[in-house]
Formats: C-alpha cells, sequence, structure tokens
C-alpha cells in the first residue's frame, strides 16, 4: 500500500512542473507492478527487501521534507542517500541470489519463480539506473553544481 503513496511524490513533481527523470517514473511503475504481483504470492522474501526500502526512504524523505521547508542541507547529503539506494538494491540482489540457490536446490520456497525473476530483474535494472543517476549527477558534468555546493560548505 505505501507504493501508493510514494506516488504522491512523483504527482508533486508533475504539479510543479519540474522534470520527471526516467529514472523516477520508471522505479515507481516497476516498484508498483511487482508489489501487486508479490502481495497477491505472499512473497515471504519481501519482508527483507521492505525494510531495506523503508530505511532508505526514511532518510530519503526526510531529506525531501526538510529541503521543501527551505532548510538548506549540505550536497554531500543527496549523494549519500544515493548511495544508501544502491547499496539497498545491492543487498537485495544478494537476498535473492540466495532465494534463488534455495530454489535451485529444491528447498521449499513460497512465491514463483516468475515473480522471484521479475524482482531479480528488476533489483539488477535499478542498480544500473542508479548507479549511471549518481556518475551523473555527482561524478560527471552533473558534478559540478554538486563540487560547487561541497566547495562552498567548506568556506562555511
Amino acid at each position: 500500500m505505501s507504493k501508493f503513496a510514494e506516488l504522491g511524490d512523483t504527482f508533486l513533481i508533475v504539479l510543479r512542473k519540474k522534470p520527471l527523470l526516467f529514472l523516477h517514473w520508471y522505479h515507481h511503475v516497476l516498484t508498483l507492478n511487482y508489489g501487486i504481483i508479490s502481495y497477491s504470492e505472499h512473497t515471504p522474501y519481501n519482508t527483507w527487501i521492505i525494510w531495506l526500502n523503508f530505511t532508505v526512504h526514511s532518510f530519503m524523505y526526510s531529506y525531501y521534507f526538510l529541503r521543501s521547508m527551505g532548510i538548506r542541507i549540505p550536497a554531500s547529503i543527496a549523494a549519500r542517500i544515493t548511495t544508501m539506494q544502491m547499496l539497498q538494491f545491492v543487498i537485495t540482489v544478494l537476498i535473492l541470489l540466495h532465494v534463488g540457490y534455495l530454489m535451485a536446490s529444491d528447498v521449499p520456497v513460497d512465491g514463483t519463480q516468475r515473480t522471484y525473476l521479475f524482482c531479480l530483474g528488476m533489483e539488477i535494472s535499478y542498480i544500473i539506473l542508479f548507479a549511471n543517476f549518481f556518475y551523473q549527477s555527482y561524478v560527471r558534468g552533473g558534478g559540478k553544481k554538486f563540487k560547487q555546493e561541497k566547495m562552498a560548505e567548506k568556506k562555511e
């Protein structure tokens, strides 16, 4: 159910006429679809995935809330949140690889192979897309703004 609520930030971006990144809508649409599919199958490994997601989102939405209140947040925090997201996806893939090992070893695992493969593909695509976002935003050309903000913070 939280996935429906999280679409609220997408709605706010559209209302503010800000650009909606492919990464943003792709992530929300795919995760919402996965949530619907896996909920109907009572996929047990989702418990770990949900707790990881909740932890990262608590930091992320706190950051967005503070920014929306006009509170200046150090530029490095955004990069750290993106790093947390990527780490979340890597941990999720490791969990899924263990689940896949159990399935291949004929250990009874609730949930279908279809849902498992959907989740694995989704998480791998998130790692690729978020790593690209990180590179574009904080390392490459987009990193200029990030580096300028960081230099300004050091001067303060």
